[in-house]
């Protein structure tokens, strides 16, 4: 899976601070900010605003949407149907 979908799908709740997703963002190799990535991707994560801890400020939260979601079961489902194929494939080549 890719790193960058896995950094978020990792997360309890599947929820990260954005603040947090930018400071990794050399690591997960995204070459644009966190926040432009996610303008370009508007379908990819939901944005929303909450409190890390009681009394403090709201920050900035991604989660991954419904759509995101279903494509990834979609994707897990077929490379889990089509392994022993591919296995197949790479033993006999």
């Amino acid at each position: 899976m890719c790193p960058r979908r896995q950094e978020v799908l990792n997360e309890p709740g599947q929820v990260i601070p954005l603040r947090y997703l930018e400071k990794r963002r050399e690591r997960m190799r995204l070459k644009v900010k966190a926040k432009t990535f996610l303008n370009q991707n508007p379908g990819l994560f939901d944005v929303y605003c909450d409190r890390i801890k009681p009394k403090t400020e709201p920050v900035r939260f991604i989660l991954p949407t419904d759509r995101l979601r279903r494509f990834l079961q979609e994707e897990q489902g077929i490379l889990s149907e089509k392994e022993p194929f591919i296995v197949s494939k790479l033993w006999n080549d």
